[in-house]
C-alpha cells in the first residue's frame, strides 16, 4: 500500500542521476554527486555501504554490499540506498518497501558518525525519501503521485529543492511530450 506524502508514514535510459549527500560538520550543504535515470534524480547517502557502487552504476553490487554489510550505517541510510539502487534497476517491487521504510525512518533517524562528523537535518532526510519515492512513482508512470511526492520534497528542504525542482521539470516535460504525441 502506497503512503501519501503528508501521511505520518510515509527514486537506465537517457540517464539516471543519483545524487550523493553527505553533510560535513560546519558545512550544511555537504557534497553532492549525480548519476541520471530517465532524467529523474535519486538521492543517496554517498559515504555508506554501497554508496560508491551506486554512483558507479553497479546497482547489484551495491545491493549485495548493503545487505551483507556489518557497517554502523543507520537503517535510514541503508534503506535510502536500497530504495535508490532497486529503483535504478527498475525493480520496483523490491524498491517499494525500502522507499517506504526510508520515508518512515527519515523522521527520527540519525546519520552515522565517522571520522568527520556528518549531519543531515530531519527535513533533508525527509526530502530525500520523498524525492526518491517520487522517482519510484514517475518511472512507473504514476505522474500524479510522483508530482505529489516531488512537491512535498521541494517544500521540505532547500538543500534538496534543486534536485526536486529538476524532477518536477522532467515530469512536466514527460507529460507535455505525451500530450503532444496524442
Amino acid at each position: 500500500m502506497n503512503k501519501k506524502p503528508g501521511n505520518s508514514y510515509g527514486s537506465v535510459s537517457a540517464g539516471l542521476i543519483l545524487s550523493g549527500v553527505l553533510g560535513l560538520a560546519g558545512n550544511s550543504y555537504g557534497t553532492e554527486e549525480a548519476l541520471a535515470l530517465d532524467r529523474f534524480e535519486l538521492k543517496i547517502v554517498e559515504y555508506t555501504a554501497g554508496g560508491n557502487e551506486i554512483l558507479a552504476g553497479n546497482f547489484s553490487g551495491a545491493i549485495g554490499k548493503i545487505q551483507s554489510s556489518l557497517s554502523l550505517d543507520s537503517k535510514y541510510e541503508k534503506n535510502t540506498n536500497l530504495c535508490a539502487a532497486y529503483t535504478a534497476q527498475k525493480a520496483f517491487a523490491n524498491a517499494e518497501a525500502h522507499c517506504q521504510t526510508a520515508l518512515r525512518l527519515s523522521r527520527t533517524a540519525q546519520t552515522t558518525q565517522m571520522t568527520n562528523s556528518r549531519y543531515m537535518s530531519t527535513r533533508s532526510r525527509q526530502a530525500m525519501a520523498l524525492n526518491n519515492f517520487g522517482v519510484w512513482h514517475a518511472l512507473q508512470g504514476n505522474t500524479e503521485e510522483a508530482s505529489e511526492y516531488f512537491e512535498a520534497a521541494n517544500n521540505k528542504s532547500r538543500r534538496i529543492s534543486t534536485t526536486t525542482q529538476r524532477n518536477i521539470n522532467a515530469l512536466e516535460q514527460r507529460l507535455s511530450s505525451k500530450v503532444m504525441a496524442a
